[in-house]
């Protein structure tokens, strides 16, 4: 009797290290894993300069590439470009301080353009009217602000066609002078 009772322990613990293994199996094929635990590690927020800064006046190089851009009505033209060597992200936004230095008490609120392109890592003269146009920006006169812009869906596309960098090309300020102020920088993550 006591062989009987031993041999249907056996048996029981079997049975049961087999019902196990099958649920294992069913959560691996389910998609149950470390991805739904919420205490999993959140990926990282990957911060990056400009690789390039560029503006022209005229046509012609207004400073040297590295410094902030300067940028105003018709003729005159700032770019930036950022390298897209980031993993994919759920979100990209590039952030830019512009400054309205050239002041004019009681001028209306101004506009400036903002356009992206495909970009080389060499912001430059080549780049003058690229882009596609993106938004349309307000500040006011004398003001100095901070811009965050979603280029989200623009790097994807981007990505998609083999691009290694994104351009950004600020243009046609309806204030007097414009300036790209301190270090703008592309940041990606959740």
């Amino acid at each position: 009797m006591y062989s009987t009772l031993k041999s249907g322990r056996s048996a029981l613990a079997l049975n049961f290290l087999l019902l196990l293994l099958l649920m294992v199996s069913l959560m691996a094929l389910a998609g149950c894993s470390d991805d739904d635990n919420p205490a999993a590690p959140v990926p990282e927020t990957f911060t990056r300069p400009a690789d390039a800064a560029f503006a022209v006046r005229n046509g012609t190089q207004l400073n040297p590439i590295g410094t902030p851009g300067i940028f105003d009505a018709d003729q005159d033209q700032a770019m930036l470009e950022f390298p897209l060597d980031f993993a994919v992200s759920p979100s990209v936004v590039i952030t830019v301080e512009i400054l309205d230095f050239i002041f004019s008490s009681g001028a209306p609120p101004g506009a400036f353009n903002v356009s992206f392109y495909e970009g080389d890592g060499l912001a430059g003269v080549a780049d003058y009217d690229a882009g596609i146009a993106l938004d349309t920006l307000a500040i006011a006169s004398g003001e100095r602000k901070t811009f965050n812009i979603d280029v989200t869906a623009q790097v994807a596309a981007l990505r998609s066609g083999g691009a290694t960098h994104i351009g950004l090309r600020f243009s046609n300020s309806s204030l007097g002078q414009l300036s790209i102020q301190a270090d703008p920088v592309l940041t990606a993550g959740p």
